[in-house]
């Protein structure tokens, strides 16, 4: 959780000209990626996509900015045994990537201000598209550069707090793990019909071990691809 001013107003009245919060339809962000945010809350103050898409590249940079500044003011809340979570995975050789709606600069802004920035090696983020879809697509195209392997995506396993994040996943066949630490609750995750169903990722014994039965099992590497739900 990010606890500081709002970048996204700042950012709005600079460079659309709009003195807005974040205005979606539902009003639910969750799994929204930040292009689809910014083109949904412009379209919604009644700009047009054309509108919206000739000045996205500088409503990035001054987003970035704006967020920069709000976590020097503010701060980053870790879920408990995160870090205890990430050290094992990196001492049982496991690679760590990311598949985000934020942008690639703004998600290691958190991470590295939590501390945890340097677990992660490779990703799909919100500037890469504002398909969520693509976004694990090109996560799953940046391992394979990064490790010089072909890798399944039957050996992956992604972490996910909302429905956006297990749907988006199950399209390439990748393993789901879907965590009650968002604002989705066990019951609306387990109809989602990911393949793991967990409270909080505080018992890590029990996540490695599901990691590590189907690595076992296959006797192939396995790759976590993490999400927003590292963070509260």
């Amino acid at each position: 959780m990010v606890r500081g001013s709002d970048p996204w107003r700042s950012s709005f009245h600079e460079v659309y000209g709009v003195n807005s919060p974040i205005n979606v339809t539902g009003a639910d962000t969750h799994g929204m990626t930040h292009k689809q945010i910014i083109i949904e809350s412009m379209r919604n103050n009644g700009l047009s996509d054309d509108e919206i898409m000739a000045k996205m590249s500088r409503f990035m940079s001054v987003f970035e900015n704006h967020y920069q500044q709000s976590l020097d003011n503010g701060k980053i809340d870790l879920y408990p045994k995160i870090p205890e979570l990430l050290d094992r995975l990196k001492e049982k050789g496991h690679l760590l990537g990311l598949v985000t709606g934020n942008t690639q600069k703004i998600a290691f802004m958190k991470l590295d201000k939590a501390g945890i920035g340097a677990y992660f090696k490779c990703g799909g983020f919100g500037d890469d598209s504002p398909d969520r879809e693509k976004l694990v697509e090109k996560a799953l195209e940046r391992a394979r550069d990064y490790s010089g392997s072909d890798i399944s995506p039957h050996d992956i396993f992604l972490v996910g707090d909302t429905p956006k994040d297990i749907s988006a996943a199950e399209k390439f066949g990748i393993n789901t793990i879907a965590v009650a630490t968002g604002i989705y609750t066990q019951k609306e995750l387990k109809e989602t019909g990911a393949d793991y169903v967990l409270e909080t990722l505080e018992n890590v014994e029990h996540l490695l071990s599901i990691i590590e039965s189907d690595v076992k099992r296959e006797g192939k590497p396995q790759i976590e691809i993490g999400q927003r739900s590292t963070l509260v």
